[in-house]
């Protein structure tokens, strides 16, 4: 629904009816990993991890070039493998660091090792030319680290490694910087500012309801990627604030149940998986909400579950697919202990 009001004035039905068929490829995707006994990833996560790799270095030599430079799909293919990075990211790091256990604290064990499996994936991700999914990459893989015993020099060392990476691609490819720029200008210059992140900051404030203003759809119709990158700001104009609010507290809930997963967990590895799959989500929808409000750089990531997309869609409903085969387990082992203490 949210799809086809940010989308109707430009592309019709087309989105609507696509996103609909995503739906029911999600939802069976969804069943599939709740049914699926979690524990199984853990012994497919060598596997899994390889096949990411694999997909993310095919993508790189075989993927179609998007208008900005990056590489991130397939010719002829919705399919995007640093949505599936997230997934054996996640997988993978939470059967690493189980497996290490204490010794994850240890700079050659555990440090050395992690940094070296993380900027893999995440320097592969970077090469896309992708900087927002390298960092809900790092933000996954750090998230279990440091949960799953990692010392916080380590974790704050991590950071001094990756940001300046980070800054120097933004550098490279250009059109990052360009984006702070327009962010910038939108607070500070607006006669500087592009048009496009004004006319999704007036969208937010007329929120005058939906169909109530024809001049609502002209201001649509104007803002580019409404439907996925700026979602967000259309549920600003169709139901204002308490809309916004609404969302925002669904978040918050479904970080607070999967957090609660994670603390019932029968095994380590369940606890920290639920830790990573966490993790995706909230810093994705705190990425698509803060750029969708001006708050942050247009970052071009979708709002979880919400968002036109097909590879998000479905790579999101199997994360929560997971923490429902998590959650499940718990309540069958009647475990009531948590293996961390937040």
């Amino acid at each position: 629904f949210l799809v086809f009001g940010a989308s109707f004035t430009t592309q019709g039905t087309y989105f609507f009816q696509s996103q609909v068929k995503w739906i029911v490829v999600g939802v069976a995707a969804t069943a599939f990993m709740a049914a699926v006994p979690y524990e199984w990833w853990r012994k497919l996560a060598i596997p899994i991890m390889g096949g990411t790799i694999i997909l993310l270095i095919a993508v790189l030599l075989f993927g179609e070039r998007s208008p900005y430079g990056g590489v991130r799909t397939f010719t002829g293919a919705s399919l995007q493998p640093s949505e599936v990075a997230k997934l054996g990211v996640a997988i993978y790091v939470s059967a690493w660091v189980a497996a290490r256990g204490r010794r994850v604290a240890d700079l050659k064990e555990g440090f050395l090792p992690f940094a070296i499996i993380i900027g893999l994936v995440a320097g592969l991700v970077i090469l896309e030319q992708s900087v927002s999914m390298t960092l809900l990459v790092l933000s996954i893989g750090f998230a279990i680290y440091f949960v799953g015993g990692g010392a916080f020099k380590q974790f704050a060392l991590l950071v001094m490694i990756a940001a300046p990476i980070l800054l120097f691609a933004m550098w490279k490819f250009g059109y990052p910087f360009a984006r702070f720029q327009g962010w910038y200008n939108v607070w500070f210059n607006p006669t500087e500012a592009p048009q496009e992140l004004m006319e999704i900051h007036w969208l937010i404030q007329s929120g005058n309801g939906i169909g109530t203003d024809p001049g609502m759809w002209h201001l649509k119709s104007s803002v580019f990627g409404l439907w996925s990158d700026f979602i967000f700001a259309n549920i600003g104009a169709d139901f204002g604030i308490v809309g916004m609010l609404v969302v925002v507290a669904l978040f918050a809930w479904f970080g607070y149940r999967a957090i609660t997963i994670s603390l019932n967990a029968p095994t380590r590895f369940g606890a920290l998986l639920a830790v990573g799959l966490t993790a995706w989500i909230l810093v994705q929808a705190a990425i698509h909400i803060g750029a969708s409000l001006n708050i942050v750089p247009a970052t071009g990531q979708p709002l979880p579950f919400v968002s036109y997309g097909g590879s998000s869609l479905v790579s999101c409903l199997a994360a929560a697919g997971l923490l429902l085969s998590i959650s499940r387990s718990a309540r069958e082992k009647k475990s009531a202990n948590a293996y961390f203490a937040f």
